[in-house]
């Protein structure tokens, strides 16, 4: 593989670790982390295994992988400003598989949050079976709303998630998810001893987790999708170590479609739920702009144990480097479904711009200015899109 290819797999594996970092800072290692990074390597695999089936000499195995070193800079609403770094080994197994990524990477926040992780995803049997592991730890800072008010808290903690799935289409796989998690949260106001009473129970606390999940990948590509769906389910069950009647579920899925238009425009849609039942904690509850990617919210504003949430794009390329988009997008939050028509929609709307960093991949710098229907405006630095 010549330097211009492997430069170009480089950008696009440092948008994957970003995005996988910065969602696990956002709430340490909840379950955005594995569902970002499973995405990203994907779409990843997909592109570097047309690039070897293309070459004329292709390398398989592991000894005949590369290695790719990228740091990427990010914002968001929770985290503030910051730069993520990240590298990683790429490897094939076999002509007919997808290709393997072990890596690490680590991010810091101007709001001095910090954290690191670890990740491996091995495509194996000409992709019938897939393991995927993610382990990292965290030192965040971000604002907690309350019943008293904006708090600023400090959460830190270790998060460790195996998958293992059986490929049975090259489209559709099902498999078992286990996951651990140890952290503890405490106010950063003086006068605050003690969290606010709704979020107590979670100060501390150690969950172990395990559940499925389903994918099911139509689009024509994994880093830019100009056609196709995808439709995503994971469910788990948690339980609390410490507190032995303390248990949980948490089940949430995502439905996105791309539409080509004109020349060089698509039309991309997300549809996303989330339901949780029992004693779930804060950071693991449903949540606008963190379980539904809507952007307009910070991830603590509007949390719950079920949601809706619908989003529409359009996206334009200008030339061969340049895009913008168009997003709107609005979402409900409440405790039952039965009633959730009737709780306050909290919607956005947004303008953004990319920056294409690769000719040779359609990986994007992506940046997006959202304002909400209480009219705060946010802006998003990241790479990649935002589904």
């Amino acid at each position: 593989m010549d330097a211009g290819k492997s430069s170009a797999i480089g950008k696009a594996l440092a948008s994957v670790i970003q995005s996988a970092l910065c969602l696990a800072c956002m709430t340490v290692g909840v379950s955005a982390i594995a569902t970002s990074t499973a995405l990203g390597q994907a779409g990843i695999a997909d592109n570097q295994q047309e690039l070897l089936q293309n070459s004329t000499d292709p390398a398989y195995g592991f000894r005949r992988g590369s290695v790719i070193v990228a740091p990427i800079p990010f914002k968001n609403p929770l985290l503030g400003a910051g730069l993520a770094v990240g590298g990683a080994y790429m490897f094939q197994d076999e002509s007919e598989s997808k290709s393997s990524s072990i890596g690490l990477g680590g991010f810091r926040t101007d709001n001095g949050s910090v954290g690191y992780g670890a990740f491996a995803n091995v495509y194996f049997g000409a992709n019938e079976w897939i393991l995927k592991v993610f382990a990292g730890q965290a030192d965040v800072n971000y604002d907690l709303y309350s019943s008293i008010g904006i708090v600023p808290v400090r959460q830190d903690g270790t998060f460790v998630q195996t998958t293992l799935a059986y490929g049975v289409t090259p489209n559709l796989s099902f498999g078992v998810i286990a996951r651990y998690l140890e952290t503890t949260v405490t106010p950063e106001l003086n006068f605050l001893s003690r969290l606010p009473r709704e979020f107590r129970l979670d100060a501390a606390a150690t969950f172990l987790s395990a559940g499925g999940v389903m994918d099911w990948d139509r689009r024509d590509d994994g880093l830019y999708p100009t056609s196709g769906s995808r439709l995503a389910l994971t469910a788990y069950k948690g339980t609390e170590i410490e507190r032995e009647n303390r248990n949980y579920t948490k089940a949430y899925a995502t439905l996105d479609g791309y539409y080509p238009i004109w020349a060089s425009g698509v039309v991309a849609g997300r549809l996303a739920t989330c339901a949780t039942s029992g004693a779930a904690p804060f950071f693991d509850s449903c949540s606008v702009g963190n379980t539904d990617a809507l952007r307009g919210f910070p991830a603590t504003q509007y949390l719950g144990s079920r949601s809706l949430s619908a989003q529409v794009e359009y996206r334009q390329r200008i030339g061969k480097r340049f895009g913008v988009v168009a997003f709107a997008g609005a979402s409900l939050i409440g405790d039952d479904f039965a009633n959730i028509l009737d709780e306050e929609t909290h919607s956005a709307a947004g303008l953004g711009l990319r920056y294409r960093l690769s000719r040779g991949f359609p990986v994007d710098f992506s940046i997006d200015s959202s304002i909400n229907d209480d009219g705060e405006q946010l802006v998003y630095i990241y790479v990649g899109q935002r589904f």
